[in-house]
């Protein structure tokens, strides 16, 4: 459990009121036979999670995001939708990955690992966890796509409570336009 000089920190694509309302029908149409939805207001794309975070080094955090520069912004096509048994994890995510989001994601790692963070060893997989402990549903591709106009991103503290963490934005910038 972080202690008051640390926080649990992530980098996200955070949708808009648009986006999130396409994402909470589509909740809403899936509804497996058992699982956990995840709260409408949480839903995101993770970009780079860096666990429990030294308050000392928020600035560098930040100062990580404010120097990524030359991605501009882009559209993401959700058009999957799956489950992970191991996790339980049901998700929606794009087939296709835009190099722009690569972009994004490479450009942060990078000047995260100035911070003394290290990148995770396995491949990215962007995608919105729509429900957690999600009872097995067959893969599919999803008709139709969800279109997320991508123009910024974000610094989120996720926040222990309940039966499930909670997020608050911290900070958000622009992606070039």
């Amino acid at each position: 459990m972080p202690g008051d000089d640390t926080q649990r920190l992530f980098f996200a694509l955070w949708p808009d009121e648009g986006v999130k309302g396409l994402l909470r029908s589509l909740q809403e149409s899936v509804s497996p036979k058992s699982g956990r939805a995840v709260v409408a207001e949480d839903l995101h794309i993770t970009l780079a999670f860096l666990g429990s975070v030294e308050r000392r080094l928020l600035g560098c955090v930040e100062g990580a995001a404010q120097g990524v520069s030359g991605v501009p912004p882009f559209s993401l096509k959700l058009d999957q939708l799956g489950h992970w048994p191991r996790s339980g994890i049901l998700w929606c995510g794009p087939g296709f990955v835009p190099v722009e989001l690569r972009a994004l994601v490479r450009y942060l790692w990078r000047a995260l690992m100035r911070c003394g963070f290290t990148p995770d060893d396995r491949a990215y997989t962007p995608h919105v966890t729509c429900y957690r402990r999600s009872s097995p549903i067959s893969p599919r591709e999803l008709l139709p796509a969800l279109n997320w106009p991508v123009r910024e991103f974000v610094l989120v503290r996720s926040i222990a409570g309940g039966s499930a963490p909670r997020y608050r934005i911290i900070k958000k910038w622009s992606l070039d336009s």
